[in-house]
C-alpha cells in the first residue's frame, strides 16, 4: 500500500478526534518525549518495562514521554543498550539531509499526513507531528519501510 492509500484506506482507526490548527508554541521536550514514545512502540516495549530498566515508575516514564520532564542522557543510553532504541535519533531528531528524491517523498508524506490529520479531525501538537515526521524520514534514510500501521499506530498515541 502507499503512504497516500494509507492515510484514507484506514482513518475508521483514529476518528472522532478534533483538529488543533493552531498548535502552540514550539517545545523541545514535548518533541523529544514523542520521539521517546515512539522509539519506544518501535521496540515493542510498554512504558512499565521501559520504566523498569531506569529503576523508575511508570508515571515518571509517562512524564518523559509527555515532555513534562527531560529524561537524561544516561537514561537513553541504558534504552539503547537494553532494547537497541536510537538515543542519538530522540536527543536530535533528523536534519534534513538525503538526495533530491529523498526530499520528494519526504514532501508526499508531510502532505499525505496533514491531509489524514485534517480529514479526521485529528488532535496533535505539532511537536508531536513533526516527530513522527522526523521517524518516518530516519527509517527511509536508513532504507527501512515504515509500516503503514505503526504512523496511524504513532498518531493514535501521540494524538491529544
Amino acid at each position: 500500500m502507499t503512504i497516500a492509500g494509507m492515510f484514507t484506506s484506514v482513518g475508521a482507526l483514529l476518528g472522532g478526534k478534533g483538529w488543533n490548527a493552531s498548535g502552540g508554541k514550539h517545545n523541545e521536550h514535548v518533541a523529544l518525549g514523542a520521539r521517546l514514545a515512539i522509539s519506544r512502540i518501535d521496540a515493542y516495549l510498554s512504558q512499565h518495562r521501559s520504566a523498569s530498566c531506569l529503576g523508575t515508575s511508570s508515571n515518571s516514564y509517562a512524564l518523559f514521554e509527555r515532555g513534562k520532564k527531560t529524561i537524561p542522557a544516561a537514561a537513553l543510553i541504558k534504552l539503547q543498550k537494553a532494547f537497541g532504541i536510537d538515543a542519538a535519533w530522540v536527543l536530535l531528531g533528523t536534519e534534513m539531509v538525503g538526495s533530491p528524491a529523498e526530499r520528494s517523498a519526504l514532501r508526499t508524506f508531510v502532505s499525505d499526513l496533514d491531509r489524514y490529520i485534517g480529514s479526521r479531525h485529528v488532535r496533535i501538537a505539532p511537536e508531536r507531528r513533526e516527530a513522527i515526521i522526523a521517524r518516518w524520514y530516519h527509517a527511509r534514510l536508513k532504507g527501512r519501510e515504515v509500516d503503514p500501521h505503526d504512523v496511524l499506530c504513532w498518531l493514535e498515541i501521540l494524538a491529544s
